[in-house]
């Protein structure tokens, strides 16, 4: 490669790398601002739990003991599961924003050539112990103020071992939901970042066009609005990757005027394809994959993510007629990688279709985004060749379609 077309592959890893800072601090900050608020809630708490108490105190000894002791008791326990709720939605946000930052400082160090992100760099230890500790303090301030609400005015009262049995399994609730709700976040916060790469190698190798399908919009020369995933994050970062599969164009799409798409034959052995991989969640990927097939986002029956690393070739899916094959192409910097393509029958050359001008453009703004190095007559020769046993190869036809065509670099995302 020359110096002259190094260059512009290197500013592009140096904006890369700025933008990947700029979103690493971002979310630094977000995570300082709602761990401020965290224990100024956690303040707030203890001074509530402090006014039932001295409140009930005062009022303690009137002739309505009974319906006293029986308001008291409820509202504690509405007390504790309404600020449980709110420490757990505080919570929620924390580990999305430390996530979101240790996913950019990963992205700058692969950038950057430097080792992956030890667990001492991650902002995760600084909420751990104080959620276990808040839920642990909370659950016994609520337990022993019930205890004492109670037993102030049922001493050598008839209705005390009713009182008491109820007394038992209202504490026996409260500490089973505790545990529940503290073991499901427990789970959530020591998981590994459950991620995956999206290797495209058709129109979606131009990010303008896939964010689409991750935000939302409606893609050029579409029918219609994707609604985008549930999950509306952009990729955590993109690369170049050499696909080992044949690529070949076929079905008719209306998309791109009834003419052909791209696929790839995972059983050829004789070919490698051009692909863009997104580092995105599991949960996007999904998204995507149903929305590429006409389906509502987070539809249920999808594969998991154990199921896909177990089979290569997980054949996916009843009813989905396009792109029915989910492709596990390995690992990649720790993540699997995968891709989808069409039904095994596709690859005939019985069923080939070829693409259409805008189609091949769309594919080759991708190229020029991913691959910054390639020229038009190389992309071209690589239209050319893949579709020579069809009966629509014309070298010269593609480099016209190709020759002007701008790459849309985006690489901050939508």
């Amino acid at each position: 490669m020359s110096s002259t077309q190094a260059e512009p592959i290197e500013q592009a890893k140096s904006r890369r790398i700025e933008i990947y800072k700029i979103q690493a601090m971002e979310y630094g900050v977000r995570y300082e601002a709602m761990r401020e608020l965290e224990w100024k809630f956690i303040l707030q708490v203890y001074a509530g739990y402090a006014a039932i108490a001295v409140s009930y105190n005062y009022l303690s000894g009137s002739r309505h003991s009974l319906l006293l002791i029986f308001v008291y008791v409820i509202g504690t326990i509405i007390f504790f599961g309404l600020t449980s709720y709110h420490s757990n939605r505080i919570e929620e946000r924390l580990v999305k924003f430390s996530k979101c930052r240790d996913i950019y400082m990963q992205a700058m160090r692969w950038l950057n050539g430097t080792p992956a992100l030890c667990n001492h760099d991650s902002l995760k230890h600084k909420h751990v112990w104080t959620y276990w500790t808040q839920t642990v303090l909370s659950l016994m301030t609520v337990l022993g103020l019930i205890s004492y609400e109670v037993n102030t005015e049922l001493s050598g009262n008839k209705w005390i071992l009713a009182w008491r049995l109820g007394l038992l399994c209202t504490l026996l609730l409260l500490l089973a939901t505790a545990i529940t709700i503290a073991l499901k976040f427990t789970h959530e916060l020591l998981r590994p970042i459950d991620l995956v790469w999206y290797v495209s190698y058709g129109s979606n190798l131009k990010e303008e066009r896939f964010m689409c399908y991750i935000k939302g919009g409606k893609p050029e020369g579409a029918k219609q609005r994707n609604p985008g995933s549930n999950d509306k994050s952009p990729p955590s970062y993109s690369e170049g990757m050499l696909i080992k599969a044949k690529l070949y164009f076929a079905e008719k799409s209306e998309s791109w005027g009834n003419s052909g798409v791209a696929f790839i034959d995972p059983e050829s052995k004789d070919g490698e394809t051009l692909g863009k991989a997104y580092l995105i969640t599991f949960e996007q990927f999904r998204d995507v994959v149903q929305q590429e097939n006409g389906a509502k986002p987070g539809t249920a029956g999808f594969p998991t993510l154990l199921e896909l690393t177990q089979d290569h070739h997980t054949d996916y899916c009843v009813g989905y007629r396009r792109y029915s094959r989910l492709l596990y192409l390995g690992d990649k910097r720790g993540y699997p990688a995968f891709t989808f393509t069409g039904p095994r029958e596709h690859s005939s050359l019985a069923a080939r279709t070829a693409p259409s001008e805008e189609y091949v453009r769309a594919m080759a703004e991708g190229m020029m985004e991913t691959f910054p190095n390639l020229t038009a007559e190389e992309i071209s020769d690589y239209f050319a060749e893949r579709t020579k046993n069809d009966g629509n190869s014309s070298r010269e036809r593609f480099l016209a379609w190709v020759k002007g065509v701008a790459p849309m670099t985006n690489y901050g995302g939508c």
